[in-house]
């Protein structure tokens, strides 16, 4: 196979978006560090954990543009994202076969954490591949009844989340307790809304075209300024959420160093008030995206260090 080809089959995949994979990964895994000092973070399951996940975005990446391009959501005449068949860079039969290879690895490793965590993890696992498949695949196609943005945020944010946190802390004690999920929550979440932001972004771009072709999303079934309201929440709420849960405690507030990526979040916000959806826009978001749950990642660790 020619070096041309692998990089068609790259591209189709989506790398840009990965960030929404391996955000949630460290989240998971920097609680679990911070909610028991002693675990040693086994480094070993997090890459499997992380290629695990990416496996089943893949999955989920391709058949969207396999069934976007078949519903004629995506089609030569709109400007919204790249869609690898649409530009006639990979054939319908070559998306589903990465679909193929990527499902079976993700299943091997799900498999392998069911043996290692045990039941509890089941549940995530199924609800995951759920979301994958049937984001846009009939017939439940969640996209086109306005669930995409709540299938992202369960899907990717907290469940990859919670994944991680449960591959690295399932042999402490107590690792399930209410509180202690529920601080999961309270970080997992304000790191996963930006990434709601990604989907919100594409959304409000294609809001037209998505209508015409019978797709409601929450970008077209609001009105123009709330869809571009939503997505400025998703962007700046997180910012609140982390400070509501850093300050109270004191003992968190290294969690803070968000504040480090205000910078490229303003350039963001003028260009979506200026209605320029056309350019980088999304690749931008994810990239905060990126930036924002690193910086979150970084400053539980070194909580974790200090105390």
């Amino acid at each position: 196979m020619d070096k041309s080809r692998l990089r068609a089959y790259w591209l189709a995949t989506r790398p840009y978006s990965f960030t929404a994979t391996l955000v949630p990964i460290l989240i998971g895994t920097a609680v679990a560090k911070v909610l028991f000092p002693a675990l040693t973070v086994q480094w070993g399951h997090f890459l499997l954990a992380l290629f695990g996940a990416i496996s089943i975005h893949i999955v989920s990446n391709v058949l969207n543009d396999v069934f976007d391009a078949k519903s004629g959501l995506d089609n030569k005449d709109n400007f919204g994202r790249f869609n690898s068949i649409v530009a006639g860079a990979v054939t319908p039969k070559e998306m589903f076969g990465i679909a193929a290879v990527f499902s079976v690895v993700s299943l091997l490793i799900g498999i392998y954490f069911l043996t290692v965590v045990g039941t509890p993890l089941l549940v995530l696992l199924v609800l995951g591949a759920f979301l994958a498949f049937f984001y846009t695949m009939p017939p439940v196609r969640l996209k086109h009844h306005a669930l995409g943005d709540l299938a992202v945020l369960l899907g990717f944010g907290l469940g990859m989340a919670y994944g991680a946190y449960m591959v690295q802390a399932h042999a402490m004690p107590g690792y399930l307790d209410s509180g202690r999920l529920l601080t999961v929550l309270a970080y997992a979440l304000p790191t996963a809304l930006p990434m709601v932001g990604i989907l919100q972004a594409n959304n409000h771009r294609d809001r037209i075209n998505d209508r015409e072709y019978g797709a409601k999303t929450l970008s077209n079934v609001l009105s123009p300024r709330l869809s571009k309201d939503l997505l400025i929440a998703v962007l700046v709420v997180p910012f609140a959420l982390l400070l509501a849960t850093s300050i109270p405690a004191l003992t968190t507030a290294w969690v803070l160093l968000v504040v480090l990526s205000i910078p490229p979040l303003l350039k963001i916000l003028r260009e979506i008030k200026a209605d320029h959806f056309e350019g980088p826009l999304v690749p931008q978001i994810a990239q905060f995206h990126g930036m924002f749950g690193l910086l979150a990642t970084v400053g539980m660790v070194v909580k974790s260090l200090v105390g």
